[in-house]
């Protein structure tokens, strides 16, 4: 209880200090280049756990004029939204939250957007309405008695707006939910990347499946928007028919997009509908077949492994990841560069311009240096590694670097006081210093600003996020065409409940790595839901909140999509005080560890030594003591070398030992069977 009231505390002292900086005229907007769509998917996931869980659908609509490259103050863009769609989400308990961002006017060089949030809550009256922007006033008593808050968000976001020079208004009426709206100049970025591209997509001829009439209208106003053809249909039953309508018409479907959740026949049911018309020839000219999700793709690879599928959509879709969608199965490798991590293209080629550059990377995590390292050097930058802040400290004064890549959260010498220091050091003060950091909260990146720090990323790596923001700020080279560094390119292994393609772009392609991290993953955290309720249950909330940090990091960094987002989301409500919204994220966690450990352990259950498979090695101290290494330090090496000498040290153990040990290791008990080795001598 005095975690979460300390958390809901801190909440308030961030909102009042925001305010107290705008009534004393000395809050200033940033004007840096940034990704409107980035901003956008940021607020979307922080809130589609709580969303998925309230049974809502989240929308957000572009319109078909609107720059996506722009300059401005993301921050507080994102700020503001944050603040709508939470008050949407808060106040709506069935329907829909719809964001709509439409282009109002502009040139070359400025626009004006117009974003809206509606959402389909339990509304206000006019006299309720006129209040909202007051600081610390809400609708009535009884809204802070049930939801909570201070009253300033609103007052916040109307300032925020002013000095975008915008305004800010609300439509809404009792039991017919609320409509806040606000405008925004901003200045158009360098990257146009939005304007020529999506008219490739002339022509394409798509069918748009879902049971909800916003979802239609949105997808099928992008496709025509970029010149397409879209046939929609609501009633999932009725896909075959269409598909032979349009053959017999001579204008065949190219792609279909299909919804998963529709009442009647889901999305993998109409898969296979189609799959067996094509066999039986019903179908002349089958389709590509892109399925569309709302939360958790994870779950929907796995009930569609048996389909064939061309591609995945995640909702809400947007322009870029319907682009990339579509030409990453009409013409791989042609995504929009900002997202080609997540369209199958690689992202190596963004750091071209900046090749050879040296770049320090201060991270007290061993797993997370080697994944940066891994990850930089393969897209051809020199790397440097600091265990921590006062470690990158003294680097940064002994040596020239291009840009510093800075872990937030280390011991010794946290991110933040070690920005500080470089800047007072010779030199120091124009290096650029980009965070690497899971938070998502406005005041958490307000800290990394106010430290000196030049931008921040995601953790863990998200690879053209990343390379986008070094490019960015690290100055091109003349000789940049250097090669790119050789890695392993072995496919990935499918595994449920991980998103192969993108773990092996997080990874650089390293198998090794991969496995390592898997082990690391069963190994230490099985269990781990249960230990965070256990730490909850004591008012531990740090501990819990810690415990869900490591896992997502760990979880994220082999691309385990849906435990990362939920061990995200559990830290978070931890962290903002919302105890409420804790167990049922627990549930959830629990129910997709449960899964994802059992498909580890499946896949981890075949690797055996490709050198000698089941032949085994004399047993000799170097031999023992490199898997005891291997085990200490979670390495992917471990299984096949006690794969290729356990009947060996099966022999120098009692019969309860050796149970205990095969026990350890097919359950990917590393440090249990690293215990049980400690005693044994090498020989026999």
């Amino acid at each position: 209880k005095v975690k979460t009231s300390s958390s809901a505390l801190l909440g308030i002292i961030n909102d009042i200090l925001d305010f107290s900086k705008i009534e004393a005229g000395r809050l200033e907007l940033e004007r840096i280049p940034f990704f409107l769509e980035e901003v956008l998917r940021d607020v979307s996931n922080l809130f589609l756990p709580i969303i998925d869980h309230k049974g809502l659908e989240l929308f957000v609509e572009i319109a078909p004029r609107t720059p996506l490259s722009l300059i401005g103050d993301p921050l507080r863009l994102g700020q503001v939204l944050n603040n709508l769609v939470g008050n949407a989400v808060k106040f709506t308990e069935s329907g829909e939250i719809h964001v709509c961002v439409d282009f109002v006017e502009g040139d070359e060089q400025q626009v004006v957007l117009r974003i809206s949030v509606r959402d389909t809550g339990i509304g206000l009256t006019k006299e309720q309405s006129d209040r909202l922007f007051r600081p610390f006033v809400q609708a009535d008593g009884s809204t802070t008695r049930r939801y909570g808050g201070t009253g300033l968000g609103l007052t916040i976001s109307r300032h925020l707006v002013e000095l975008m020079d915008g305004t800010i208004a609300i439509s809404s009426a009792p039991g017919q939910g609320s409509t806040f709206a606000f405008t925004a100049r901003f200045d158009i970025g360098d990257e146009r990347r939005d304007l020529d591209a999506r008219h490739q997509l002339q022509g394409v001829r798509a069918l748009v499946v879902d049971d909800q009439q916003t979802s239609l209208a949105i997808l099928g106003g992008m496709i025509e928007a970029w010149s397409g053809h879209a046939t929609t249909l609501s009633d999932s039953t009725h896909v075959i028919d269409e598909m032979e309508r349009a053959e017999a018409e001579g204008s065949p479907f190219e792609i279909i997009f299909l919804d998963w959740q529709m009442p009647k026949m889901n999305g993998v049911d109409v898969a296979r509908k189609i799959e067996q018309a094509a066999a039986s020839g019903r179908v002349k000219r089958p389709p590509m077949v892109i399925m569309v999700t709302a939360f958790s793709k994870d779950r929907l690879m796995e009930e569609a492994a048996t389909v064939p599928l061309d591609g995945f959509l995640t909702k809400p879709v947007t322009p870029s990841a319907l682009y990339n969608a579509v030409m990453g199965i009409k013409n791989p490798g042609r995504s929009l560069r900002a997202n080609a991590d997540r369209s199958g293209a690689t992202p190596y080629d963004l750091a071209q311009p900046i090749r050879g550059a040296h770049i320090l990377v201060v991270e007290d995590n061993t797993i997370n240096q080697e994944v940066a390292r891994e990850f930089l050097e393969k897209a051809g930058l020199r790397v440097s590694l600091a265990d921590n802040g006062r470690i990158g400290v003294e680097a940064v004064r002994q040596n020239s670097f291009d840009a510093v890549l800075m872990d937030m959260q280390m011991p010794e010498m946290d991110g933040l006081e070690a920005t500080r220091q470089i800047r007072l050091l010779p030199g120091g003060e124009g290096l650029p210093i980009i965070a690497m950091t899971a938070a998502a909260m406005p005041q958490d990146k307000q800290a990394c600003a106010d430290a000196g720090m030049n931008d921040h990323v995601s953790k863990p790596i998200v690879p053209g996020e990343m390379l986008s923001t070094l490019v960015r700020w690290v100055k091109p080279r003349e000789s940049a065409d250097i090669p790119l560094a050789v890695a392993d390119d072995e496919d990935f292994p499918t595994i449920s409940g991980i998103d192969s393609r993108q773990a092996s772009l997080r990874l650089a392609g390293n198998r090794k790595l991969f496995l390592s991290l898997l082990y690391q993953l069963a190994d230490k955290f099985d269990g781990e839901a249960e230990s965070v309720r256990e730490a909850i249950v004591a008012t531990r909330w740090d501990d819990a909140a810690r415990r869900l940090h490591a896992l997502r990091g760990v979880a994220g960094n082999v691309s385990a999509i849906e435990v990362a987002t939920l061990a995200s989301a559990a830290e978070a409500a931890i962290r903002d005080g919302r105890q409420d919204d804790v167990p049922e994220l627990l549930d959830r966690l629990e129910v997709a560890l449960g899964v994802l450990f059992g498909a580890i352990r499946s896949f981890l259950a075949g690797v055996t030594s490709p050198a000698a498979p089941g032949v085994a090695k004399p047993l000799h101290d170097g031999a023992l003591e490199e898997l005891k290494n291997a085990l200490r330090t979670q390495d992917a090496v471990a299984l096949e070398l006690f794969e290729s000498m356990k009947d060996d040290i099966e022999l120098c153990l009692s019969p309860q030992s050796s149970e205990r040990l095969r026990a350890a290791m097919e359950n990917l008990r590393f440090g249990e069977a690293a215990d049980l080795l400690s005693n044994m001598g090498g020989g026999r």
